[in-house]
């Protein structure tokens, strides 16, 4: 009985989210790149990005298709910087994270748009498997 039991907490316990989760990547923004460049991932995994800022500049980590990439660029080419689940702002010398579920297999990127900076190069892929 005490074994149906673990079996049905640990099963239980990854559907429960407390907003972290999943496995974690380490990820090294600077100026302008992302330390992995490539990023491979499972469909349905969640994955918690810890990421830290090693360069001069404020930088973003930004989790999103070809299409929502452009929609923040051009959201934030004003200078304003809204909130996104979808996003971590990371200022020189600190670590932020962003937990992220990944949907069906494909390719999503990360990038960076402070300004000028996805423009310069600033992303990276995430494959989804």
């Amino acid at each position: 009985m005490r074994r149906i039991l673990m079996l049905l907490i640990a099963v239980a316990v990854p559907a429960c989210s407390d907003g972290g989760g999943g496995r974690e990547v380490q990820v090294r923004m600077f100026e302008m790149g992302f330390d992995p460049a490539r990023i491979e991932v499972a469909a349905g995994e969640t994955v918690t990005f810890v990421v830290e800022n090693t360069g001069f500049a404020t930088h973003e980590f930004f989790v999103g298709d070809e299409a929502a990439q452009l929609a923040r660029d051009e959201e934030l080419a004003t200078g304003a910087m809204p909130p996104d689940p979808n996003s971590v702002v990371v200022v020189n010398g600190d670590t932020g994270e962003l937990t992220h579920t990944f949907g069906r297999a494909g390719e999503l990127l990360m990038g960076c748009h402070i300004i000028g900076h996805y423009a310069a190069g600033m992303v990276g892929t995430l494959v989804v498997r």
